[in-house]
Protein backbone atom coordinates (compact mmCIF):
# COMPACT_ATOMS: atom_id res chain seq x y z
CA UNK A 1 0.00 0.00 0.00
CA UNK A 2 1.02 3.51 -0.34
CA UNK A 3 2.57 5.14 2.26
CA UNK A 4 1.11 8.88 3.21
CA UNK A 5 1.20 12.24 1.00
CA UNK A 6 2.71 10.20 -2.03
CA UNK A 7 1.87 12.04 -5.38
CA UNK A 8 -1.25 11.10 -6.79
CA UNK A 9 -2.78 11.42 -10.29
CA UNK A 10 -6.09 9.03 -10.34
CA UNK A 11 -9.50 9.79 -10.02
CA UNK A 12 -11.42 10.75 -7.15
CA UNK A 13 -13.89 8.77 -7.53
CA UNK A 14 -14.87 5.48 -6.55
CA UNK A 15 -13.75 3.11 -9.94
CA UNK A 16 -17.16 1.54 -10.18
CA UNK A 17 -18.11 5.23 -11.52
CA UNK A 18 -19.46 6.30 -14.89
CA UNK A 19 -16.03 4.45 -16.34
CA UNK A 20 -17.05 1.29 -14.98
CA UNK A 21 -17.94 -1.59 -17.54
CA UNK A 22 -21.51 -3.15 -15.65
CA UNK A 23 -20.99 -5.79 -18.30
CA UNK A 24 -18.14 -7.33 -17.07
CA UNK A 25 -19.26 -8.27 -13.74
CA UNK A 26 -16.95 -9.22 -10.85
CA UNK A 27 -16.85 -10.94 -7.27
CA UNK A 28 -18.28 -8.59 -4.69
CA UNK A 29 -14.70 -9.27 -2.61
CA UNK A 30 -13.09 -8.34 -5.89
CA UNK A 31 -14.80 -4.84 -6.30
CA UNK A 32 -14.07 -3.91 -2.45
CA UNK A 33 -10.79 -4.82 -2.98
CA UNK A 34 -10.30 -2.64 -5.99
CA UNK A 35 -12.63 0.04 -3.95
CA UNK A 36 -10.03 -0.32 -1.10
CA UNK A 37 -7.08 0.20 -3.10
CA UNK A 38 -8.35 2.91 -5.05
CA UNK A 39 -9.23 5.01 -1.88
CA UNK A 40 -6.35 4.25 -0.26
CA UNK A 41 -4.56 5.54 -2.79
CA UNK A 42 -6.39 8.69 -2.34
CA UNK A 43 -5.59 8.30 1.61
CA UNK A 44 -2.13 8.47 0.63
CA UNK A 45 -1.98 12.40 -1.32
CA UNK A 46 -2.38 15.45 0.14
CA UNK A 47 -3.55 16.98 -3.17
CA UNK A 48 -6.11 14.29 -3.51
CA UNK A 49 -7.30 14.34 -0.09
CA UNK A 50 -7.13 18.41 -0.70
CA UNK A 51 -9.35 18.20 -3.79
CA UNK A 52 -12.03 16.15 -2.05
CA UNK A 53 -12.27 18.85 1.04
CA UNK A 54 -13.22 21.26 -1.85
CA UNK A 55 -16.59 19.25 -2.53
CA UNK A 56 -19.61 21.50 -1.68
CA UNK A 57 -23.73 20.96 -1.41
CA UNK A 58 -25.24 17.44 -2.54
CA UNK A 59 -21.43 16.40 -4.14
CA UNK A 60 -19.96 16.71 -0.56
CA UNK A 61 -22.69 14.86 0.78
CA UNK A 62 -22.44 11.93 -1.80
CA UNK A 63 -19.04 11.26 -1.02
CA UNK A 64 -19.22 11.31 2.83
CA UNK A 65 -22.33 8.66 2.37
CA UNK A 66 -20.04 6.15 -0.13
CA UNK A 67 -17.11 6.87 2.53
CA UNK A 68 -19.50 5.73 5.38
CA UNK A 69 -20.82 2.92 3.95
CA UNK A 70 -17.26 1.93 3.33
CA UNK A 71 -16.09 2.62 6.80
CA UNK A 72 -19.05 0.31 8.27
CA UNK A 73 -17.83 -2.65 5.70
CA UNK A 74 -14.55 -2.17 7.32
CA UNK A 75 -15.94 -3.25 10.86
CA UNK A 76 -15.90 -6.61 9.64
CA UNK A 77 -12.54 -7.70 10.24
CA UNK A 78 -12.56 -10.73 8.82
CA UNK A 79 -14.13 -9.80 5.63
CA UNK A 80 -12.00 -7.11 5.03
CA UNK A 81 -8.95 -8.97 5.36
CA UNK A 82 -9.51 -11.83 3.14
CA UNK A 83 -10.59 -8.56 0.86
CA UNK A 84 -6.96 -7.56 1.38
CA UNK A 85 -4.98 -10.60 2.37
CA UNK A 86 -1.58 -8.85 1.90
CA UNK A 87 -2.38 -6.06 4.35
CA UNK A 88 -0.94 -5.74 7.42
CA UNK A 89 -3.48 -4.97 10.77
CA UNK A 90 -1.50 -2.16 10.92
CA UNK A 91 -2.22 -1.24 7.76
CA UNK A 92 -5.58 -2.00 7.79
CA UNK A 93 -6.17 -0.07 11.05
CA UNK A 94 -4.23 3.34 9.61
CA UNK A 95 -6.36 3.55 6.26
CA UNK A 96 -9.63 3.09 8.71
CA UNK A 97 -7.97 6.03 10.56
CA UNK A 98 -7.15 8.32 7.70
CA UNK A 99 -10.84 7.48 6.59
CA UNK A 100 -12.50 8.78 9.45
CA UNK A 101 -10.47 11.96 9.29
CA UNK A 102 -11.05 12.78 5.72
CA UNK A 103 -15.16 12.10 6.49
CA UNK A 104 -14.34 14.67 9.10
CA UNK A 105 -12.52 17.09 7.32
CA UNK A 106 -14.85 16.78 4.31
CA UNK A 107 -17.61 17.59 6.92
CA UNK A 108 -16.31 20.71 8.50
CA UNK A 109 -14.96 22.42 5.00
CA UNK A 110 -17.58 21.75 3.63
CA UNK A 111 -20.44 22.53 6.46
CA UNK A 112 -22.24 19.17 5.50
CA UNK A 113 -23.12 16.08 6.76
CA UNK A 114 -23.56 12.38 5.11
CA UNK A 115 -27.39 11.71 4.68
CA UNK A 116 -27.25 8.04 6.66
CA UNK A 117 -26.39 10.03 9.79
CA UNK A 118 -30.02 11.28 10.49
CA UNK A 119 -32.54 8.62 10.73
CA UNK A 120 -36.02 8.20 8.72
CA UNK A 121 -38.92 9.94 10.74
CA UNK A 122 -40.87 6.55 9.62
CA UNK A 123 -38.18 4.43 11.52
CA UNK A 124 -38.76 5.66 14.98
CA UNK A 125 -42.09 3.79 16.07
CA UNK A 126 -42.61 6.09 19.71
CA UNK A 127 -41.74 9.96 19.98
CA UNK A 128 -40.00 10.63 22.89
CA UNK A 129 -42.72 11.44 25.91
CA UNK A 130 -42.61 15.19 27.49
CA UNK A 131 -40.92 14.61 30.29
CA UNK A 132 -37.06 13.62 30.96
CA UNK A 133 -36.11 10.24 32.63
CA UNK A 134 -32.82 11.81 33.56
CA UNK A 135 -30.28 13.88 32.33
CA UNK A 136 -26.95 15.64 33.13
CA UNK A 137 -25.12 18.42 33.06
CA UNK A 138 -26.61 20.11 29.90
CA UNK A 139 -29.10 17.32 28.55
CA UNK A 140 -31.94 15.80 29.15
CA UNK A 141 -32.65 11.92 28.72
CA UNK A 142 -35.93 10.47 27.22
CA UNK A 143 -37.02 7.35 26.28
CA UNK A 144 -38.99 6.42 22.63
CA UNK A 145 -38.82 3.36 20.92
CA UNK A 146 -36.37 2.99 17.25
CA UNK A 147 -36.94 -0.03 15.21
CA UNK A 148 -38.75 -1.72 17.55
CA UNK A 149 -36.42 -1.20 20.46
CA UNK A 150 -36.17 0.89 23.54
CA UNK A 151 -34.23 3.83 22.78
CA UNK A 152 -32.92 6.85 24.62
CA UNK A 153 -33.27 10.13 22.63
CA UNK A 154 -30.59 12.96 23.81
CA UNK A 155 -32.05 16.20 24.11
CA UNK A 156 -29.24 19.14 24.43
CA UNK A 157 -30.96 21.58 26.60
CA UNK A 158 -29.07 24.75 24.25
CA UNK A 159 -31.29 24.11 21.83
CA UNK A 160 -34.37 23.94 23.46
CA UNK A 161 -33.54 27.52 25.23
CA UNK A 162 -32.12 28.86 21.52
CA UNK A 163 -35.04 27.52 19.55
CA UNK A 164 -35.58 30.95 18.16
CA UNK A 165 -32.13 31.95 16.85
CA UNK A 166 -32.44 32.59 13.20
CA UNK A 167 -32.02 29.52 10.78
CA UNK A 168 -28.26 30.01 9.78
CA UNK A 169 -27.45 30.37 12.72
CA UNK A 170 -29.15 27.34 14.27
CA UNK A 171 -27.91 25.37 11.33
CA UNK A 172 -24.47 26.19 11.95
CA UNK A 173 -24.84 25.08 15.79
CA UNK A 174 -26.33 22.27 15.00
CA UNK A 175 -23.75 21.31 12.87
CA UNK A 176 -20.95 21.88 15.43
CA UNK A 177 -22.69 18.86 17.10
CA UNK A 178 -23.61 16.87 14.60
CA UNK A 179 -19.79 16.60 13.76
CA UNK A 180 -18.88 15.46 16.87
CA UNK A 181 -21.73 12.48 16.81
CA UNK A 182 -20.71 11.76 13.48
CA UNK A 183 -17.08 10.94 15.22
CA UNK A 184 -19.11 8.64 17.49
CA UNK A 185 -20.42 7.21 14.50
CA UNK A 186 -17.01 5.66 13.91
CA UNK A 187 -16.69 3.74 17.14
CA UNK A 188 -17.10 -0.01 17.35
CA UNK A 189 -16.55 -1.52 20.78
CA UNK A 190 -18.32 -3.75 22.78
CA UNK A 191 -17.29 -1.02 25.75
CA UNK A 192 -18.40 1.92 23.67
CA UNK A 193 -22.34 3.01 24.11
CA UNK A 194 -23.48 2.18 20.19
CA UNK A 195 -25.00 5.71 18.28
CA UNK A 196 -27.55 4.91 16.17
CA UNK A 197 -28.17 8.63 14.82
CA UNK A 198 -29.71 11.68 14.93
CA UNK A 199 -33.36 12.20 14.90
CA UNK A 200 -35.29 15.61 13.73
CA UNK A 201 -38.90 16.22 13.82
CA UNK A 202 -38.32 18.34 11.05
CA UNK A 203 -35.36 20.39 9.41
CA UNK A 204 -33.56 22.36 12.37
CA UNK A 205 -36.09 21.69 14.82
CA UNK A 206 -34.25 20.55 17.80
CA UNK A 207 -32.10 17.67 17.40
CA UNK A 208 -32.01 13.83 19.33
CA UNK A 209 -29.06 11.76 19.58
CA UNK A 210 -29.94 8.27 19.87
CA UNK A 211 -28.55 5.37 21.23
CA UNK A 212 -29.69 2.31 22.95
CA UNK A 213 -31.24 2.38 26.22
CA UNK A 214 -29.59 1.23 29.59
CA UNK A 215 -31.82 -0.35 31.99
CA UNK A 216 -28.81 -0.31 34.36
CA UNK A 217 -28.79 3.10 34.47
CA UNK A 218 -24.89 4.74 34.93
CA UNK A 219 -22.26 3.73 37.14
CA UNK A 220 -23.49 6.34 39.89
CA UNK A 221 -26.48 4.81 40.77
CA UNK A 222 -25.38 1.32 39.95
CA UNK A 223 -22.49 2.13 42.81
CA UNK A 224 -25.32 2.79 45.33
CA UNK A 225 -26.27 -0.46 46.04
CA UNK A 226 -24.68 -3.44 47.41
CA UNK A 227 -23.22 -5.31 44.53
CA UNK A 228 -20.87 -8.12 45.13
CA UNK A 229 -17.08 -6.50 44.08
CA UNK A 230 -16.66 -9.17 41.35
CA UNK A 231 -19.56 -7.20 39.46
CA UNK A 232 -17.93 -3.91 40.19
CA UNK A 233 -14.21 -5.67 38.71
CA UNK A 234 -15.85 -6.89 35.34
CA UNK A 235 -17.22 -2.98 34.62
CA UNK A 236 -13.89 -1.35 35.64
CA UNK A 237 -11.86 -3.90 32.93
CA UNK A 238 -14.25 -3.03 30.38
CA UNK A 239 -14.58 0.49 31.51
CA UNK A 240 -10.39 0.69 30.74
CA UNK A 241 -10.34 -1.34 27.87
CA UNK A 242 -13.00 1.09 25.86
CA UNK A 243 -11.05 3.89 27.05
CA UNK A 244 -7.87 2.21 26.04
CA UNK A 245 -9.99 1.28 22.42
CA UNK A 246 -10.46 5.10 22.36
CA UNK A 247 -7.16 6.14 23.03
CA UNK A 248 -5.29 3.71 20.41
CA UNK A 249 -8.14 5.73 18.26
CA UNK A 250 -6.59 9.01 19.39
CA UNK A 251 -9.66 9.67 21.24
CA UNK A 252 -9.79 11.50 24.20
CA UNK A 253 -12.82 10.79 27.08
CA UNK A 254 -12.25 14.19 28.49
CA UNK A 255 -14.91 13.61 30.80
CA UNK A 256 -14.90 9.98 32.75
CA UNK A 257 -17.24 10.22 35.52
CA UNK A 258 -19.15 7.53 36.60
CA UNK A 259 -22.26 9.89 35.41
CA UNK A 260 -20.39 8.74 31.51
CA UNK A 261 -20.34 5.11 32.31
CA UNK A 262 -23.72 3.65 31.49
CA UNK A 263 -24.77 -0.27 33.00
CA UNK A 264 -26.26 -2.54 30.19
CA UNK A 265 -28.06 -5.29 31.78
CA UNK A 266 -28.76 -8.63 30.48
CA UNK A 267 -30.45 -11.59 32.32
CA UNK A 268 -28.35 -10.61 35.36
CA UNK A 269 -25.08 -9.88 33.88
CA UNK A 270 -23.80 -6.00 33.92
CA UNK A 271 -21.51 -4.89 31.62
CA UNK A 272 -19.86 -1.29 31.15
CA UNK A 273 -20.91 1.17 28.35
CA UNK A 274 -18.60 4.74 27.92
CA UNK A 275 -20.83 7.36 26.43
CA UNK A 276 -20.36 11.26 26.12
CA UNK A 277 -16.44 11.11 24.87
CA UNK A 278 -15.59 14.83 23.74
CA UNK A 279 -18.86 16.34 24.14
CA UNK A 280 -18.49 18.32 26.96
CA UNK A 281 -15.80 20.61 25.10
CA UNK A 282 -18.15 22.00 23.19
CA UNK A 283 -20.64 23.09 25.87
CA UNK A 284 -18.30 24.00 28.62
CA UNK A 285 -15.48 26.07 26.37
CA UNK A 286 -16.19 29.85 26.51
CA UNK A 287 -15.04 29.87 23.26
CA UNK A 288 -17.26 27.17 21.84
CA UNK A 289 -20.62 28.86 19.90
CA UNK A 290 -22.55 26.34 22.00
CA UNK A 291 -21.15 27.44 25.67
CA UNK A 292 -23.68 27.18 28.02
CA UNK A 293 -22.50 29.24 31.49
CA UNK A 294 -22.74 27.11 34.67
CA UNK A 295 -25.71 26.96 36.68
CA UNK A 296 -25.36 29.12 40.00
CA UNK A 297 -24.63 25.98 42.13
CA UNK A 298 -21.07 26.14 40.91
CA UNK A 299 -19.38 24.86 38.12
CA UNK A 300 -20.60 21.65 35.87
CA UNK A 301 -20.17 19.57 38.51
CA UNK A 302 -17.10 17.65 37.83
CA UNK A 303 -14.30 19.30 39.80
CA UNK A 304 -14.09 16.39 42.10
CA UNK A 305 -13.00 14.76 39.23
CA UNK A 306 -10.70 17.13 37.63
CA UNK A 307 -6.52 15.87 37.21
CA UNK A 308 -4.35 18.59 38.97
CA UNK A 309 -2.48 20.18 35.54
CA UNK A 310 -6.13 21.19 34.69
CA UNK A 311 -7.12 22.86 38.04
CA UNK A 312 -6.19 26.90 37.83
CA UNK A 313 -3.33 28.22 37.51
CA UNK A 314 -2.21 25.73 35.37
CA UNK A 315 -5.17 25.04 33.57
CA UNK A 316 -4.30 22.55 30.83
CA UNK A 317 -5.94 21.14 28.16
CA UNK A 318 -7.72 17.43 28.61
CA UNK A 319 -5.40 14.59 27.79
CA UNK A 320 -4.57 11.09 27.62
CA UNK A 321 -3.13 11.50 30.77
CA UNK A 322 -6.53 13.39 32.44
CA UNK A 323 -8.37 10.41 31.19
CA UNK A 324 -6.43 8.01 33.32
CA UNK A 325 -6.54 10.32 36.38
CA UNK A 326 -10.19 10.19 35.76
CA UNK A 327 -10.52 6.49 36.05
CA UNK A 328 -8.89 6.30 39.32
CA UNK A 329 -11.53 8.24 40.76
CA UNK A 330 -13.62 5.82 38.94
CA UNK A 331 -12.45 2.80 40.26
CA UNK A 332 -12.66 4.31 43.74
CA UNK A 333 -16.57 5.68 43.35
CA UNK A 334 -17.40 2.32 42.25
CA UNK A 335 -16.34 0.49 45.15
CA UNK A 336 -17.10 2.98 47.80
CA UNK A 337 -20.24 4.33 45.99
CA UNK A 338 -19.21 7.88 47.20
CA UNK A 339 -17.62 11.11 45.06
CA UNK A 340 -14.44 11.62 45.81
CA UNK A 341 -13.71 13.37 49.17
CA UNK A 342 -16.74 13.30 50.42
CA UNK A 343 -15.01 15.62 53.38
CA UNK A 344 -15.26 18.81 51.51
CA UNK A 345 -18.49 20.02 51.15
CA UNK A 346 -17.22 22.77 48.63
CA UNK A 347 -15.82 21.79 45.09
CA UNK A 348 -13.30 24.83 45.62
CA UNK A 349 -11.83 22.88 48.98
CA UNK A 350 -11.46 19.71 46.51
CA UNK A 351 -9.31 22.28 44.05
CA UNK A 352 -7.45 23.44 46.82
CA UNK A 353 -6.72 20.12 48.01
CA UNK A 354 -5.77 18.64 45.25
CA UNK A 355 -3.46 21.10 43.97
CA UNK A 356 -1.24 21.02 46.75
CA UNK A 357 -1.51 17.36 46.48
CA UNK A 358 -3.81 15.49 48.32
CA UNK A 359 -5.15 12.26 47.27
CA UNK A 360 -8.05 10.47 48.54
CA UNK A 361 -7.45 7.53 51.71
CA UNK A 362 -7.27 3.82 51.15
CA UNK A 363 -11.11 3.63 51.80
CA UNK A 364 -11.00 0.09 53.41
CA UNK A 365 -14.56 -1.64 53.02
CA UNK A 366 -16.36 1.13 52.17
CA UNK A 367 -20.06 1.77 52.29
CA UNK A 368 -21.34 -1.13 51.11
CA UNK A 369 -18.39 -3.47 52.68
CA UNK A 370 -17.10 -3.75 49.24
CA UNK A 371 -13.27 -4.16 50.44
CA UNK A 372 -11.25 -2.41 47.69
CA UNK A 373 -8.34 -5.02 46.81
CA UNK A 374 -4.74 -3.82 47.76
CA UNK A 375 -3.49 -4.12 43.81
CA UNK A 376 -6.00 -2.03 42.73
CA UNK A 377 -5.83 0.56 45.10
CA UNK A 378 -1.68 0.78 43.72
CA UNK A 379 -3.08 0.71 40.38
CA UNK A 380 -4.87 3.74 41.39
CA UNK A 381 -2.18 5.41 43.39
CA UNK A 382 -0.57 5.46 40.13
CA UNK A 383 -3.11 6.67 37.94
CA UNK A 384 -3.38 9.67 40.14
CA UNK A 385 0.52 10.84 40.02
CA UNK A 386 1.29 14.21 40.02
CA UNK A 387 3.22 14.20 36.97
CA UNK A 388 0.98 13.40 34.09
CA UNK A 389 3.57 11.52 32.14
CA UNK A 390 4.27 9.41 35.27
CA UNK A 391 0.98 7.97 34.94
CA UNK A 392 0.31 4.35 33.41
CA UNK A 393 -1.39 4.44 29.90
CA UNK A 394 -4.96 2.80 29.66
CA UNK A 395 -3.18 -0.41 27.83
CA UNK A 396 -1.10 -0.79 30.84
CA UNK A 397 -4.09 -0.80 33.26
CA UNK A 398 -5.65 -2.49 31.36
CA UNK A 399 -3.07 -5.64 31.21
CA UNK A 400 -2.21 -5.40 34.86
CA UNK A 401 -5.91 -5.76 35.94
CA UNK A 402 -6.69 -8.39 34.12
CA UNK A 403 -3.17 -10.30 34.70
CA UNK A 404 -2.29 -9.41 38.33
CA UNK A 405 -5.50 -7.72 39.80
CA UNK A 406 -9.14 -9.72 39.23
CA UNK A 407 -6.91 -12.34 37.08
CA UNK A 408 -9.55 -15.04 39.32
CA UNK A 409 -12.83 -14.07 38.21
CA UNK A 410 -13.00 -11.48 35.33
CA UNK A 411 -14.07 -12.24 31.58
CA UNK A 412 -11.40 -12.44 29.05
CA UNK A 413 -11.94 -11.30 25.62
Amino acid sequence: MPSADEPYSGPVVPPHGSGYDQRRRRPITEIHGLIALWLNSILGSKEAREHICQLRGDAAKAYMDALQKFLDWMRDTKRIVATLPSASDQELRNMRRRSIRLLISLSKASGELPPSLFIPELEVDRLPGRDPEGGGEYADIFKGSYLGRVTAFKRFRIFVENRNTPTGRKRENQTMLFQEALLWRQIDHPSILPFHGVWQEKEYSIPYLLAPWMEGGNAHDFGRAERPSKVIDQLLVEVVDGLAYLHREGIIHGDLTVNNVLVEENDGAYNARLCDFGLKILFTSSSSELYTPPSSSGGYGTVRWMAPETHFPTCAQQSFETDMYQFGYVALELYTGQVPFPEYQHEIQVAAAVVSGTRPQYPGAGKYGRTLPLTLWDVMKQCWKETPSDRPTADEVLRKLRDEVFVHHVSQP
